[in-house]
């Protein structure tokens, strides 16, 4: 079992790329590191398990070094040679990193889930049984209704999170690019558990990971979940290899998108009573 190691900070900002890993799955028995850039299956401990069942399984596995941030600052460290696998979630983005000649791939290593989540009291009346669609047609209509009323939490970092976020909406016909945000959408760009809690103390809806709504069930006052599942919440995690990278590297890589997969299936039972992430061939949470 490796010895994983916090660092004294956390990024707090996604808008600034961190040349310093958030944790590190230390191995005993080599001096070799591979360095994984990711945003949000971090923080849940899926990380951690897959770095440590791999040091457990492999021989002379390496020390793996968990470096946190959004999508395109780890696509831009993995360009600059500073990560040596990118877990990432846009696939236009890294077609082009491939097109480009820096990155090898991808490898789809696990779905995550988003969801629609709000106040207990749901001014929008909302209902579990909406579609994501149909849940941000609701909070449309009461945004029409009380356009001075703070409803809903943004990131607004081109995250993931984001893209999506506005993906729905602009399906509704709900044109948020500007920078003139109404008063009802409030934005703050921070990683996915400090946004989600703000969101609850504030009683706002907002778009989250599955895991993140998971993990901090227990913290949060009055958030509840609304919409969950589905092609369109989907969120799939691919890695992408840095070109020219050593064997060591590749043989983990090889295990995410294999012997890993178990790991993925089971994570999240014992620590939060649900299973978290779907494997790849897995698409949607609802065989859970």
């Amino acid at each position: 079992m490796s010895l994983t190691i916090n660092t004294i900070t956390t990024p707090v900002s996604t808008l600034v790329l961190s040349n310093t890993p958030r944790e590190i799955y230390k191995s005993p028995h080599s001096q070799h590191v591979i360095r994984l850039g990711n945003g949000g299956a971090g923080p849940s401990g899926l990380l951690r398990a897959l770095a440590e069942d791999y040091q457990d399984k492999v021989q002379d596995a390496s020390t793996i070094e968990w470096y946190q941030n959004i999508s395109p600052l780890t696509l831009r460290a993995l360009r600059d040679g500073t990560l040596d696998i990118a877990l990432t979630y846009e696939r236009d983005q890294e077609d082009l990193a491939i097109a480009q000649g820096w990155a090898e791939g991808p490898t789809l290593i696990f779905n995550d889930h988003f969801v629609v989540v709000g106040p207990a009291t749901n001014p929008a009346g909302l209902d579990v049984t909406d579609s994501p669609v149909e849940a941000f047609t609701k909070l449309a209509s009461f945004a029409k209704r009380y356009p001075a009323s703070p409803l809903f939490l943004s990131r607004n970092d081109n995250s993931a999170t984001s893209l999506k976020e506005r993906l729905i909406w602009k399906a509704i016909g709900v044109d948020l690019t500007s920078k003139n945000f109404p008063d009802w959408y409030l934005c703050d760009s921070v990683f996915p558990a400090a946004a989600l809690l703000r969101a609850d103390r504030q009683g706002l809806y907002t778009l989250t990971d599955h895991g993140t709504f998971a993990m901090l069930s227990k913290e949060m006052i009055s958030t509840k979940l609304f919409s969950i599942g589905g092609d369109l919440l989907r969120n799939p995690c691919n890695a992408l290899l840095r070109c020219r990278a050593d064997a060591e590297t590749r043989r983990f890589l090889e295990y995410l998108g294999k012997d890993g997969q178990q790991v993925v299936h089971h994570f999240g039972t014992n620590l939060y009573g649900r299973i978290l992430y779907t494997p790849a061939d897995i698409l949607d949470l609802s065989y859970t």
